[in-house]
């Protein structure tokens, strides 16, 4: 292989010398022995084993057994659009479904009981009397004029123990909403001395009942003898109410 380089060296060298006129070649022009002269170079220099930067071919490098370095070809893939967050207006989720409404906390159900239950009066039990309609109880007067009329709703405490008992009611938050045709009424505003139901504070001997009311204003329109009405007994934040159907007498 050695021998075959340097004979083609000078075979090449030949053909340099003759085409640049050593050999008396008179009909060359400069521009064609320049582009002769290089192309004799580029030959030399591809098969010389002491020049560092020699030319290879595709086919030298292939007898050699060389791989061609691969350049790696690299695509960009396109970016996914970024998915919306958060709660805001205006804010999808991955389905584009929209949220579902908070649901509302249901209301307790309540449980039906005893007057006892509610109060619960050691030795004390509560009955409901009865209802009536006046414009006068006691202290209490409905103003001449005025197109109301007072709901008085009678109960009754007994003590069956043989002691005195004491009933303190003024720091039970006990509620009252009475119930005409509908229309749901609270507790007036009356200082009733004595009875009041709602704020009583009393002592009720062994073996002796007591009587209580609440007082409501109604309406002259539905205060009517004959009329269909209830009364809700219940303590704020138990589940316990009793509830009564009474004849407004």
């Amino acid at each position: 292989m050695k021998h075959n380089r340097i004979r083609l060296l000078f075979v090449m060298l030949f053909a340099i010398m003759t085409l640049c006129g050593c050999l008396d070649v008179k009909n060359m022009t400069d521009e064609e022995a320049d582009m002769v002269a290089e192309y004799s170079a580029g030959v030399l220099l591809r098969y010389s084993d002491t020049y560092e930067w020699r030319l290879i071919t595709k086919e030298q490098r292939e007898k050699a057994g060389e791989e061609p370095t691969a350049v790696p070809v690299t695509t960009s893939s396109p970016s996914e659009p970024p998915k919306a967050t958060g709660t805001g207006e205006g804010s999808t989720t991955d389905t584009d479904t929209p949220a579902a409404a908070p649901s509302e906390p249901d209301s307790p159900v309540m449980q039906e009981v005893a007057l006892d239950d509610i109060y619960r009066l050691d030795g004390v039990s509560v009955r409901f009397k009865n209802a009536q309609i006046c414009s006068t109880y006691k202290n209490i007067q409905v103003p001449a004029g005025n197109k109301e009329r007072l709901l008085v709703v009678t109960f009754e405490l007994h003590n069956k123990s043989s002691k005195t008992k004491t009933v303190n009611l003024m720091k039970r938050n006990i509620e009252y909403p009475l119930v005409i045709n509908g229309e749901t009424y609270q507790l007036g505003i009356n200082l009733l001395k004595g009875n009041d139901l709602k704020y009583l504070d009393t002592k009720i001997k062994p073996g002796k009942t007591e009587k209580a009311v609440l007082i409501y204003n109604i309406p002259e329109s539905v205060a009517k003898r004959g009329s269909r009405a209830n009364v809700t007994v219940r303590e704020a934040g138990s589940d316990k109410q009793a509830t009564y159907d009474m004849n407004i007498g």
